[in-house]
């Protein structure tokens, strides 16, 4: 069984530690909650716990969108998120939401509970989140994170999309120069040397590329993998 690390609250608002064992990061809190805690922060220990899956990005957009709408109508905090985490698409994204409906309904803030899962709610989210609550105008808190975060995805496909045409010619560039200087170049050696002449200058300097290039191949795509992280 997994060994769990938690960070909690007492009811009597003092920060408690330490450690239990549960079949899943869910039933840890479960447990925290029977217990009268209130859980801040649950992580695995040794990396024995089952690993979860991250929700994608569509999900999490849904939950801010439909958390806000809900709101907005006058549905409960708590049963706003119970609802959700009965009909969202995204098995994943449903176990964090039940997750933190969990840990609301046990008293804690909503922005402390979606802290409690930095991997999908990250400290601009839960500060939003923070601020709602503070003002007491938490449906509008989550409307303009949700159209934030709708711009930025659109921002992104619009750079991508203008990007993808370079990076097609660019590839097309590429593989011309390897054939080149695998294929085209070689031959016109043997051509020139079954005739006795010497190639010129630039041609042997093409020839010479082409034979690093078949020596060390896997430079040029090891450079090319780490422009790729680089950019993203």
């Amino acid at each position: 069984m997994p060994d769990y690390q938690y960070t909690a609250r007492n009811t009597a608002g003092d920060m408690v530690s330490g450690r239990l064992d549960a079949d899943t990061r869910a039933a840890a809190m479960d447990e925290l909650a029977r217990m009268g805690l209130f859980p801040i922060r649950v992580d695995a220990r040794n990396g024995r716990a089952p690993a979860s899956a991250r929700p994608r990005d569509e999900d999490i957009q849904a939950f801010t969108r439909q958390l806000a709408r809900l709101l907005h109508n006058g549905v409960p905090l708590a049963r706003a998120l119970g609802l959700l985490g009965q009909n969202l698409s995204g098995q994943a994204m449903r176990d964090i939401v039940n997750a933190v409906s969990r840990a609301v309904r046990s008293g804690m803030p909503l922005h402390e509970a979606l802290a409690a899962h930095p991997r999908v709610f990250d400290g601009v989210y839960a500060g939003i989140v923070r601020s709602g609550e503070t003002g007491g105008n938490l449906a509008e808190a989550l409307n303009r994170l949700a159209e934030s975060r709708e711009q930025r995805a659109r921002l992104a496909a619009r750079i991508w999309n203008t990007l993808m045409y370079p990076l097609f010619m660019l590839g097309v560039g590429l593989i011309t120069i390897v054939f080149l200087l695998a294929v085209v170049i070689p031959r016109f050696q043997i051509v020139f040397e079954d005739m006795g002449q010497v190639l010129p200058l630039p041609t042997r300097a093409l020839v010479w590329a082409g034979d690093f290039f078949s020596a060390f191949w896997w430079l040029a795509f090891a450079a090319l993998a780490v422009c790729f992280a680089l950019g993203r």
